[in-house]
Parts: structure tokens; C-alpha cells; sequence
């Protein structure tokens, strides 16, 4: 799998704190962005996973914490 460059423009405060962040962590503009993007990728898909657990859970009964509680206990 190779690299592809990818040219993102930014404001100048959004470019100020994006150096911030990367300074304070440690790394380049490149790795910070590329830390941010796969932590955004996961709670997206976190969420989707969530979503459709709760849809399932709705269609069984389950509508609280407490449902759930009940039948693992």
C-alpha cells in the first residue's frame, strides 16, 4: 500500500491550533491528522454499531439499562 498526498486548506487559527496540537503531542501535522482521522473513523463506527445493537435490543424488549441488567443477572 503505497502513500498519497492530500492537500487540506485551513484558516489560520484552525492552522495555529492544529501546530498546538501537534507540538504539545509530539508529532507532525501529518501523524496528529492522521491520529484525529482514525480516532473519528472509530467513534463513527462505534455510534453505527450502537445504533443498530439498540435497534436489535428495542425489537427483542429491551429498552433500558435495566432490561439488560435483568436477563445477565
Amino acid at each position: 500500500m503505497g502513500r498519497y498526498p492530500v492537500s487540506i486548506s485551513f484558516e489560520a487559527k484552525e492552522l495555529k491550533q492544529l501546530d498546538r496540537l501537534a507540538k504539545l503531542f509530539h508529532q507532525t501535522r501529518s501523524a496528529f491528522l492522521k491520529a484525529a482521522l482514525a480516532d473519528y473513523v472509530r467513534k463513527l463506527e462505534f455510534e453505527r454499531l450502537h445504533q443498530l445493537g439498540s435497534a436489535i435490543a428495542q425489537g427483542k424488549g429491551y429498552f433500558t439499562d435495566e432490561d439488560i441488567f435483568r436477563i445477565v443477572s
